[in-house]
């Protein structure tokens, strides 16, 4: 009789024990993933470019670009004539880009950089898409954003 009541006061101990294990992992986690912290950082959005023809996605498509080769395959310069007519320059020495564009479209198609955040080694785009009203012609929607390369990291993309 002794030995079944002290075997059952272990086994209580242990079940006891090893539930309070998995509270303090579950915290410890917890205050891991809120420790993470993510600072705001400044981008340049580029206008005066376009996706060119031989790029025909059927969705919309995400992508962070390092060289100059990498962006000329996708994207063309749309000059035009004016006071503000010439695409910014881009240094990919100094500079990544961060595009989201989709296929073509008749809808008026906006995509807004929300944010851009950098912790651990991630930088992550949050961006939303709006779809407007019919027009006569077709466009493909395109946000195109410059920044620093010191943020050169694990990308990845977040539609709001």
């Amino acid at each position: 009789m002794k030995k079944i009541t002290f075997l059952t006061g272990c086994l209580a101990i242990l079940f006891f024990a090893s539930c309070e294990t998995k509270k303090k992992s579950q915290n410890t986690n917890e205050e891991k993933h809120q420790t993470i912290k993510t600072k705001k950082i400044q981008f340049e959005e580029l206008n005066r470019y376009f996706v060119k023809n031989s790029e025909l996605p059927s969705e919309l498509r995400t992508k962070k670009i390092s060289s100059q080769e990498e962006f000329d395959k996708t994207f063309g310069a749309a000059t035009v004539m004016g006071k503000n007519g010439k695409p910014a320059d881009l240094n990919f020495d100094k500079d990544i880009v961060l595009a989201v564009y989709g296929p073509s479209t008749t809808k008026k198609t906006d995509i807004k950089a929300d944010r851009l955040e950098y912790g651990n080694n991630i930088l992550t785009l949050h961006y939303t898409v709006t779809e407007g009203a019919e027009q006569s012609f077709s466009t493909k929607p395109l946000l195109l954003l410059k920044i620093s390369k010191k943020y050169d990291g694990f990308t990845k993309f977040e539609k709001e």
